[in-house]
């Protein structure tokens, strides 16, 4: 399979990945007592948890803290979070690694190691005022349920709270790592299922990559960010699956083709795909067209989400149980090649899967994502999920800039007929479909301190 077959079919089974499945927060009460000193956390106590906590690039910075020597307990920790952004200081060039920590700057500094992006989530509220330099963190973290008191943000935190935010965020508890591994289970297990789905995306421009070319970006952006995609699914192990999607294109300047209604089907018979293309208006009618052989095996990639998360993400990715069958998620994947150790190398398909992983590393700086899922108590089986992904491109992936700075996606999930008589059959117009070959060829992506 050629490159960019592989990097289509890896991202695609990524998402098909997080799609499937795999406590409250601290919240301050409504008096607030403050505790000893003693008893208060240091900055410098809270970095060494926090490092210690969740998986971080090995990349070390101590620059213009007068503060700070290498005799310090707190060094390496320090040096770990300024390399990762995580820490920056103060405007008098100190870290002040001693000084006790506010909750609100725990959170900013954990929002900060998971990867939270500095922009508000789209459809969450917060009671911060839009002006406070925590705003769009806490719309990320309101986005995932995390009962979080902001109101008492100022307040300082005693040990036993720092350590209790530490391992409500940042870890995922024995009991929940044991309901997520059975739901799999019972998810690689089905022989039939349905799903219906949005999507909504939000794209930010690299300033130096669009310099000259600003009307052509907005034109991009406008068409990007107002693109909202519905659609349905169906597949029968281990080898059908159709997908239905709608989209409604906005009004581009001097594109008429390209606005309105836009209608796609797709089928999976066996590894070939079938694609019917849009109608152009004023031009080229709908079409089907057969990619051979351009899937992998899908009794096999279903078999392969059995596995937990490998060992390399389990301080990077974490779930907490919000009750009654709903999950909340959040971590971040730095390195696409993390995930290849799930990909089986003997199974046909698989490989390649492997493989555009692998590569996606040189176009992907990084990867949040969150969401909440429902599972059903008595299926153990996923019945709905909303996941929010904001994706940070390499300014120079491929050799030049990158127009693109970051993708912002929001999805929703619903799955329905769990082992039900599902019938998937080839249209009869589509058997006489132009066959194409796989692509081929690939271009070559006042706050705490």
């Amino acid at each position: 399979m050629k490159k960019r077959s592989m990097l289509v079919t890896g991202l695609v089974s990524l998402s098909m990945l997080m799609g499937s499945p795999v406590a409250n927060a601290l919240a301050a009460g409504s008096t607030y007592i403050a505790p000893s000193h003693s008893n208060l956390i240091t900055r410098g106590e809270f970095f060494n948890l926090l490092v210690n906590a969740v998986d971080l690039s090995q990349v070390e910075a101590i620059q213009n803290f007068k503060d700070v020597n290498k005799t310090s307990p707190y060094y390496a920790a320090a040096a770990k979070l300024q390399g990762n952004h995580i820490v920056s200081g103060f405007t008098d060039h100190t870290l002040r690694l001693n000084q006790p920590v506010k909750q609100i700057e725990a959170i900013a500094f954990i929002g900060r190691a998971l990867g939270i992006p500095n922009s508000p989530l789209a459809g969450s509220s917060s009671p911060l005022a839009e002006k406070h330099w925590a705003y769009n963190l806490s719309t990320w973290f309101n986005g995932v349920k995390a009962n979080m008191d902001w109101t008492q943000s100022d307040k300082l935190l005693t040990k036993e709270e720092a350590q209790t935010l530490i391992q409500q965020l940042l870890s995922t508890s024995a009991d929940v790592q044991t309901k997520l591994a059975d739901s799999q289970q019972k998810q690689s297990e089905l022989k039939s299922a349905s799903m219906k789905l949005s999507l909504s995306a939000k794209v930010e421009g690299n300033a130096k990559a669009i310099k000259g070319h600003e009307q052509e970006w907005a034109m991009v952006q406008k068409m990007v960010n107002q693109l909202v995609v519905n659609g349905d699914a169906a597949y029968v192990l281990p080898d059908k699956m159709k997908i239905n999607i709608a989209m409604n294109m906005p009004a581009m300047p001097n594109m008429p083709a390209m606005s309105g209604p836009i209608n796609m089907e797709e089928y999976i018979i066996g590894k070939d795909l079938y694609l019917k293309t849009p109608a152009v208006p004023g031009g080229q009618g709908s079409q089907w067209l057969k990619i051979p052989n351009a899937m992998p095996d899908m009794g096999a990639l279903m078999q392969q989400k059995t596995q937990l998360l490998p060992p390399q993400l389990q301080k990077s990715l974490f779930y907490r149980d919000l009750g009654n069958g709903q999950y909340a998620f959040q971590g971040k994947i730095s390195h696409f090649s993390d995930l290849a150790g799930m990909f089986d190398n003997g199974t046909a398909g698989l490989a390649d899967i492997k493989a555009a992983l692998q590569q996606a590393d040189a176009l992907i700086g990084s990867l949040y994502i969150q969401g909440t899922m429902t599972i059903d108590p008595k299926t153990g089986l996923m019945s709905d999920m909303d996941v929010q992904i904001a994706v940070t491109l390499n300014d120079k992936a491929i050799g030049q800039d990158i127009p693109i700075k970051s993708v912002f996606v929001n999805e929703k999930i619903k799955m329905t007929d769990y082992n039900t008589d599902i019938k998937i059959e080839l249209p009869a117009e589509a058997k006489n479909a132009q066959v194409i070959p796989a692509f081929t060829g690939m271009p070559g992506v006042a706050s705490a301190n």
